[in-house]
């Protein structure tokens, strides 16, 4: 074995979508479930607002990112795709760092739900 998996690694792994954002909103991660759940490519979002990437998610990530309070099993249509979403910031020192939400639910995608991620793909 080649040491311990890193936090990223963990992430991109999980069958759960995640996708962060810095404190302005901004897009700074997105996982291979979160591509596979809204077809959606990493490269072609990464530094984009959420609102303009995602308008029906846009404004609970924003609602939290200002008010630091979180938002669970929320339910959104978002391209044409059912979604159940949880909103929670990322805070350090009590400075909001960023939002983070994850796709609990994904019913279809034109790409395989559970495609697995390997470092080497990139």
């Amino acid at each position: 074995m080649e040491g311990k998996p890193t936090h990223e690694d963990i992430l991109y792994a999980s069958s759960n979508g995640v996708i962060a954002t810095d404190a302005a909103g901004q897009i700074v991660f997105v996982n291979r479930a979160a591509e596979d759940i809204l077809d959606l490519e990493a490269e072609e979002i990464d530094g984009a607002y959420i609102a303009d990437v995602l308008p029906s998610t846009g404004p609970p990530v924003m609602k939290c990112l200002e008010t630091g309070k979180p938002e669970f099993g929320r339910h959104i249509l978002e391209r044409r795709v059912k979604l159940v979403v949880d909103v929670t910031v990322m805070a350090r020192d009590g400075e909001v760092r960023g939002g983070r939400f994850v796709i609990l639910n994904g019913c279809t995608s034109s790409r395989s739900p559970h495609r697995s991620w390997d470092r080497t793909r990139g």
